[in-house]
């Protein structure tokens, strides 16, 4: 069995806000399934190997299995990966209104789901990524495309909605959306329409998941963490609700969170691994 190896590189200054990663990955990750939870993410992934299975289905065979290329839209509860035998991948992790710039995309319509990438990108774009999967852990390839992104003409975006996108991120979702929507000058109603087209959610959704993967971040498992406590500070106005938010996101209460982390995760520190959870 092959050891897992995964090599980030980050992108260029002048293609930072529209791609925060991009990776090469290949071996076993040790378990047959796993959960990932939502990232802020849109995941692009292109298998030199073996198919993977991606859905919502905690049962693999019942997701759908994709040979060569996939996009995660922008996902608000988990989603169930299976690879077929290893991992073999090049990856990139865009922020969703650059992949929306980048490529025209409805991402509200993209949201929830796993979609074959030749139905959401253009063939010049998969082509060109195509011709650099021979090399596709070479840190020149992983520079080769982050030109090509910047080079790719944008779709034009409201000049509040990167910014505001931005301050959720940076924040990790405390900010005054009420201030965000009157700056505009824009009614709240169509902030929130075109800012989910461009990202795939409202920004009180997207400010809910980020508050949540802060949290998350925030958990020390070597430690008795406390929930109540913990819940208040980042913004949850009681139990139930904190409960019920946590739920959505990762489909487990948040003592089962924590029991399932130090049992599969328990080398790691604060803050590493916390979207994944191991199935079987």
């Amino acid at each position: 069995m092959t050891a897992f190896q995964f090599l980030p590189f980050e992108p260029a200054p002048d293609v930072g806000h529209l791609l925060r990663q991009s990776f090469f990955a290949r071996g076993h990750i040790g378990y047959r399934t796993e959960k990932i939870l939502p990232t802020g993410q849109i995941a692009l992934l292109f298998t030199l190997g073996h198919p993977h299975r991606l859905g919502k289905s905690s049962t693999p065979a019942s997701n759908p299995a994709f040979a060569e290329a996939w996009v995660d839209g922008f996902q608000t509860t988990p989603t169930w990966h299976t690879p077929e035998d290893g991992t073999h991948v090049l990856g990139l992790l865009f922020e969703p209104p650059g992949f929306h710039a980048l490529f025209g995309t409805d991402m509200a319509a993209t949201a929830d789901r796993t979609h074959d990438a030749r139905t959401l990108l253009p063939d010049d774009f998969i082509a060109f990524i195509k011709r650099q999967l021979a090399r596709a852990d070479d840190p020149a390839t992983h520079a080769r495309i982050g030109e090509h992104l910047a080079g790719r003409q944008l779709e034009p975006l409201p000049d509040w909605l990167f910014p505001m996108y931005q301050q959720v991120r940076e924040h990790r979702g405390d900010i005054d959306l009420d201030a965000w929507y009157a700056s505009t000058g824009h009614s709240d109603r169509h902030v929130s329409k075109v800012f989910k087209r461009a990202v795939g959610v409202t920004p009180k959704v997207l400010c809910r998941i980020h508050r949540l993967l802060a949290l998350l971040e925030a958990v020390d498992p070597s430690t008795d963490v406390n929930w109540t406590t913990l819940a208040h500070d980042f913004g949850f106005y009681d139990q139930p609700h904190f409960n019920r938010e946590f739920r959505k996101l990762s489909g487990l209460y948040p003592s089962e969170y924590l029991d399932q982390r130090r049992r599969e995760y328990a080398e790691l520190a604060k803050g590493e691994h916390v979207v994944f959870a191991p199935q079987d």
